[in-house]
C-alpha cells in the first residue's frame, strides 16, 4: 500500500528582509509509510549564521533547538547537530497525533545585515492511499446501481469529499458522511471516469475508481423463418454469459451459457410470434430482456413456377415417389424435408431404410429446354410419408429456390376413403394447466376447407388462420396443408373432457375426431386422491407433462415436512425421478399421524413458482379396525334387544297358553259349565283379551 505523508510548510526565504519578516511557501516532504520519519529544515545563505533556533508545537509549548536542546518528545529531534546555515527538526515516527500548526523560529546573524528575527509556520497533514472496496476499476451498464466505499474508516472522521467526473450530475449519487459510502442511482455515461474518495479527520485516507460505462448492446429484433422446414434461432447479443428463451407459447425452451441457439426440426406457424430472451451480461446484476419479433414464411404459398414438384402413390400402398425438377441446367444440392422436420440430402445411387434417390431424368425436355431433377423413393411409406415435403434445389450462384408437395394428392386414385390421412395430432390426452395455453390439432393429409372444433360444453368454435381473439387463435401450417388447430389462451376447467375436431375436405365431407383433455390446477398432481396404506405404501406425485424438478417435498397431516429424498425408518425414496418430475415416498411404518391430508409440493426448474396438489392418505387397519368396532357394537346392541324383545314375548305367550289351559281344565270339571257349551267361547275370547293387552303393556 502506498503511503505517504504531505507536510505543508509556510516559508519565508528572504532573508534580506531586514527585522521579524513571514512569508508562505510551499514544501512538501514525503515519508515512505504512514509510521515513517518526516525532515523539516530551512537553510541560509552560507555567510548567515544561526544565532537560535526555537520550535513552537501545535498545543502552544515552545522548545529549544539551538544553541542548546530542551526536548521532551523522543519522536521529535533536531534535524541537525550544525546550525550553522539551518534550522530544522525531524519527527522519527509520524501519526495523527502530530498533525497541526507549527512554527519554526530563527535568530539569524546575516553578513552586511542587522540581526533579523525569521517565523516559519508550518501546517502537518498526514495523507494516506488505501484501497477502494468492492474494486479499483468497474464496468457497468447504464442503468445499473454502483456502490463504493474506502476500505479503511476513521475515528474522528469530519468529512467525507467526493470528486466525480466532470460531467458527472451531482444529483445522481450521494454519500453517507459515517462511512464514505457513495452510491450512484442510475448510471449513465456522463458519468464514465475516475472517481476520487477522501475521508478527512486527524489524518486523510484517499482512493480512487475508474468506472467505464456500457450501453446495453443492441440487436436486430425481426426474424424471418421459412415454414416447415428445420432452423437455427441465435437469440441474445454475442457478449451474453447466460440466456434463456421463451417462444410465443409462454414454454422455455433453452437455457445456457452463453448465447441461447433453439434447434427447431420444423417450423411451424406456432413458432411465429414474440420470443423473449432473458440475457445476463458482465456490468449488469439483473438479466436484459430482448424480444423478437419471429415471422414464419410460407415459401409453399410463393408459386414462382421454377419448380415442377410430382408425387406418385402405388395402388396397393407398397411405395410412394417425390420428383422435383426445375428448368436451370445444373445444381449445386437437393435437399427434401419431410413433414416432421427430417431432411434428406439427396445424392445419385444412395439410400437407407426406405428411402433412396429417385429421378426419372431425360437429357433434354422435348423442346429442347435444359433441365435438372432430383427426387426421393420411399417403400411403404408411413403417414409422416403422405403429409406435404418441401423440395429444395441449390443451383448456380447459390440460388436456392423452394416448393411444397404433397403424395397424399396422388392418393385420389387408389381409394374413394377420404379418412385416410386423417388423424388426431395428439395420439394421448392433452394435458394443461388453468390459465396456461395448450393447443390441439387434428390434420388431413389433403388441403382442408374449414376447421372447427367443439368443446366438452357444446360450444362451437369455427376458426380460420389469422383468427385472433382473447380465448383462442388458429394454429397450424395453414388449411392448405390439411392443419386444423386451436391454441385455448386461457383453459378452465370447463375445458376438460372430450373436445371433437373437425373439418371439410374439398370433396364437401366432414370428417370429425375426439381429442381428450385434462386440466389439472397445476401441472403437479398426485397419481390418487385417496391412499389406502394396506394396499399401496407408496404415495407419489407427479408432472403431467414430465416437467424436470429442482426439489420435491410432503407436508404430513399434522404440519410435518418431508423431502422426497429422504431416508429414514419411518420413510424412504423409491424411484423419485426429480429429472421427469416423478416425486415418490413409502411410508415404511405408517401410523396414525399419516392419516389425513397431504400436500405434495415442487419447484420446476427456472421458475420462481412451487406446484402443488393434495391427496388422503387412509390406512385399511385403521379404518377397518374403526369399521369393525362400531359395526360389533352395533351387532352387539341389536342383538342384545332382539334377544329381549324375544324373551318378553315367550315369557308373555307361555303365561297365555297357561291360562287358557287352566281355564279348560275348570271348565271340563264342572258339570254345570259343561252342559252350558255356548259360554265357553265368550270366557275364552275375555280371557285372550286381557293377556294380549297385559302382553303389549308389558
Amino acid at each position: 500500500m502506498d503511503k505517504r505523508v504531505i507536510l505543508f510548510l509556510f516559508i519565508s526565504l528572504l532573508h534580506t528582509i531586514k527585522g521579524t519578516k513571514q512569508v508562505n511557501a510551499l514544501i512538501k516532504v514525503i515519508a515512505p509509510e504512514r509510521n515513517g520519519t518526516a525532515k523539516f529544515q530551512m537553510d541560509f545563505y552560507i555567510l548567515d549564521t544561526v544565532l537560535s533556533c526555537d520550535m513552537k508545537l501545535p498545543n502552544g509549548s515552545v522548545y529549544e533547538l539551538y544553541p542548546k536542546s530542551n526536548l521532551s518528545d523522543p519522536n521529535v529531534v533536531k534535524a541537525s547537530d550544525s546550525y550553522n546555515q539551518g534550522c530544522g527538526f525531524k519527527i522519527l515516527n509520524v501519526t495523527s497525533n502530530y498533525t497541526g500548526n507549527y512554527e519554526l523560529v530563527a535568530e539569524v546573524d546575516a553578513l552586511f545585515e542587522d540581526r533579523k528575527t525569521i517565523i516559519q509556520p508550518l501546517n502537518v497533514l498526514v495523507e494516506e492511499k488505501v484501497n477502494m472496496v468492492p474494486v479499483d476499476a468497474i464496468s457497468v451498464f447504464t442503468g445499473q446501481n454502483v456502490e463504493f466505499y474506502l476500505s479503511e474508516s476513521l475515528d474522528s472522521l469530519k468529512k467525507c469529499e467526493i470528486s466525480p467526473p466532470k460531467m458527472a450530475a451531482q444529483k445522481n449519487y450521494s454519500s453517507n458522511s459515517n462511512d464514505c459510502l457513495v452510491k450512484i442511482e442510475n448510471i449513465t455515461k456522463e458519468m464514465n471516469g475516475v472517481w476520487n474518495v477522501s475521508a478527512v479527520g486527524d489524518i486523510t485516507l484517499f482512493s480512487n475508481l475508474n468506472i467505464t460505462v456500457k450501453d446495453i448492446p443492441q440487436i436486430e429484433p425481426n426474424i424471418d423463418i421459412a415454414l416447415g422446414v428445420p432452423a437455427t434461432l441465435t437469440l441474445g447479443p454475442p457478449e451474453a454469459i447466460f440466456c434463456r428463451a421463451t417462444n410465443p407459447l409462454g414454454s422455455i425452451v433453452v437455457q445456457n451459457i452463453g448465447q441461447c441457439v433453439v434447434e427447431i426440426n420444423r417450423v411451424t406457424q406456432k413458432d411465429a410470434g414474440k420470443w423473449t430472451v432473458d440475457v445476463g451480461l458482465m456490468g449488469s446484476i439483473s438479466t436484459i430482456q430482448y424480444e423478437y419479433i419471429v415471422l414464419v414464411n410460407d415459401l409453399g404459398e410463393q408459386n414462382e413456377g421454377e419448380i415442377l414438384a410430382r408425387s406418385e402413390y402405388a395402388k396397393n400402398g407398397s411405395y410412394a415417389r417425390i420428383e422435383c425438377t426445375l428448368l436451370v441446367k445444373s445444381m449445386n444440392s437437393c435437399l427434401i424435408t419431410r413433414a416432421d422436420g427430417k431432411v434428406f440430402i439427396l445424392n445419385e445411387g444412395i439410400g437407407m431404410d426406405r428411402y433412396k434417390y429417385y429421378s426419372n431424368k431425360t437429357d433434354k425436355l422435348e423442346n429442347g429446354v435444359d433441365y435438372v431433377s432430383c427426387g426421393i423413393h420411399i417403400d411403404n411409406p408411413t403417414s409422416f410419408d403422405l403429409d406435404p415435403w418441401k423440395c429444395e434445389i441449390t443451383h448456380s450462384d447459390n440460388v436456392q429456390t423452394s416448393s411444397i408437395i404433397s403424395v397424399r394428392k396422388s392418393i385420389n386414385s387408389t381409394t374413394d376413403d377420404q379418412s385416410v390421412g386423417f388423424e388426431n395430432t395428439a395420439t394421448e390426452a392433452v394435458n394443461a394447466t388453468v390459465n396456461s395455453p395448450f393447443q390441439m390439432m387434428c390434420s388431413y393429409s389433403l388441403p382442408i376447407s374449414y376447421c372447427w372444433f367443439k368443446s366438452p360444453n357444446g360450444t362451437i368454435i369455427s376458426i380460420l388462420p389469422g383468427t385472433v381473439n382473447d380465448n383462442y387463435t388458429y394454429a397450424g401450417n395453414g388449411l392448405k396443408t390439411g392443419q386444423c388447430g386451436i391454441l385455448i389462451k386461457n383453459p378452465s376447467k370447463s375445458d376438460d373432457g372430450i373436445w371433437k375436431c373437425n373439418v371439410g375436405t374439398e370433396d364437401t365431407k366432414d370428417l370429425s375426431t375426439d381429442i381428450k383433455v385434462k386440466i389439472y390446477k397445476t401441472p403437479l398432481a398426485a397419481e390418487n386422491k385417496n391412499y389406502i396404506l394396506s394396499i399401496e405404501k407408496k404415495i407419489a406425485c407427479k408432472t403431467f407433462d414430465k416437467t424436470s424438478l429442482e426439489y420435491c417435498r410432503f407436508i404430513r397431516p399434522d404440519g410435518q415436512g418431508i423431502n422426497a429424498n429422504t431416508n429414514s425408518n419411518q420413510y424412504s425414496d423409491n424411484g423419485t425421478n426429480l429429472e421427469d418430475g416423478v416425486c415418490n415416498l413409502i411410508l415404511s411404518s405408517p401410523s396414525t399421524v399419516d392419516i389425513g391430508t397431504w400436500l405434495c409440493i415442487g419447484k420446476p426448474h427456472f421458475k420462481d413458482v412451487e406446484y402443488f396438489d393434495e391427496f388422503y392418505v387412509d390406512s385399511y387397519y385403521y379404518y377397518y379396525y374403526h369399521v369393525s368396532v362400531i359395526y360389533i357394537i352395533f351387532w352387539f346392541l341389536f342383538t342384545a334387544a332382539m334377544t329381549f324383545i324375544i324373551v318378553v314375548c315367550m315369557v308373555n305367550l307361555y303365561k297365555i297358553f297357561t291360562r287358557r289351559y287352566r281355564a279348560r281344565q275348570t271348565t271340563s270339571s264342572s258339570p254345570s259349565q259343561s252342559s252350558n257349551i255356548s259360554e265357553l267361547p265368550s270366557y275364552d275370547a275375555a280371557v285372550l283379551r286381557e293377556d294380549i293387552q297385559k302382553m303389549s303393556l308389558a
